[in-house]
């Protein structure tokens, strides 16, 4: 089973098509957002788009080093580094609002953007 990784870390896993149309993790949803394509993207570039500079390596952040960046990002991601754990559909992810959540939606996007 394919999974995403950053730095060394696991932090989604799950069949091929699952990661590229349906991904429970949102740095995997902003990767696939940006990358140019000629046919429709399966995740708004808008709702995914990414802001700030992602942390150095050597001295990555307290909790899930993608956290200052995600959209969806609550205060417990600030605090705590998830661990892969089973989230809906069969996948596994590192976010504590996919396995919160299930599934991160438009809808989850777009509530976490107005907090």
């Amino acid at each position: 089973m394919p999974l995403s990784c950053n730095w060394a870390k696991s932090w989604s896993l799950a069949q091929i098509p699952t990661i590229f149309f349906h991904s429970n993790y949102p740095y995997t949803r902003a990767l696939l957002s940006a990358v140019p394509t000629l046919e429709a993207k399966p995740f708004n570039s808008a709702e995914c788009l990414l802001e700030g500079e992602p942390p150095s390596p050597i001295n990555l952040p307290i909790g899930c080093s993608f956290a200052p960046r995600c959209p969806a990002a609550v205060r417990r991601c600030s605090e705590l580094a998830p661990e892969l754990q089973s989230v809906a559909g069969g996948t596994a992810a590192a976010c504590f609002v996919a396995q919160h959540g299930g599934s991160i939606g438009d809808a989850v996007y777009s509530a976490a953007r107005h907090h």
